[in-house]
């Protein structure tokens, strides 16, 4: 009987320490999972305060007509007016319409770019030049940064249209 009464206190012992450790286990994952999630939600809101502060105007030069003197290229001009570098990744030709009071953008052409705009710089970014009867009769220019933003030129329908 005394030999039942040992056992009993040992089974009871390993069997707490079983739960003791799965408890402290759980409890471990459940923590490092809050913390990848806080990560994530630190670099989530990083991201989209840098995307706030992107702001990119875009130019058509006056000299487009003459096509800038390449005879093959057209260039459009991008300053970087907002507060952070901004990394173009595509330009966009579209022609804009005017639809049922309605802007409508149907993309003619997407050139894709990777041009790094440091805040207060201008560059000059060149285009095909099947680009160049579109941009001449006035249609829309837009460039797509890394941060998901895209900025127009204006073209004859989108002059006070931003980024974002």
């Amino acid at each position: 009987m005394k030999l039942n009464k040992g056992l009993g206190t040992v089974i009871g012992t390993v069997i707490f320490l079983l739960i003791a450790i799965s408890v402290i286990g759980s409890l471990l994952l459940i923590s490092y999972r809050s913390q990848l999630f806080a990560t994530e939600i630190s670099q989530a809101q990083t991201i989209t305060s840098l995307k706030n502060a992107e702001h990119l105007k875009v130019k058509l030069p006056n000299n487009l007509g003459g096509n800038n003197g390449g005879g093959n290229s057209v260039y459009i001009c991008v300053q970087n007016t907002g507060t952070v570098a901004s990394q173009v990744r595509w330009v966009i030709v579209a022609q804009a319409q005017l639809i049922n009071n309605q802007i409508s953008i149907s993309p003619v052409c997407v050139i894709s770019k990777n041009v790094v705009i440091q805040p207060g710089q201008t560059v000059q970014i060149q285009l095909p030049t099947n680009t160049l009867t579109y941009l001449l009769n006035g249609d829309a220019v837009g460039v797509v940064t890394a941060y998901g933003n895209v900025f127009w030129n204006g073209g004859n329908l989108l002059e006070n249209l931003g980024g974002g």
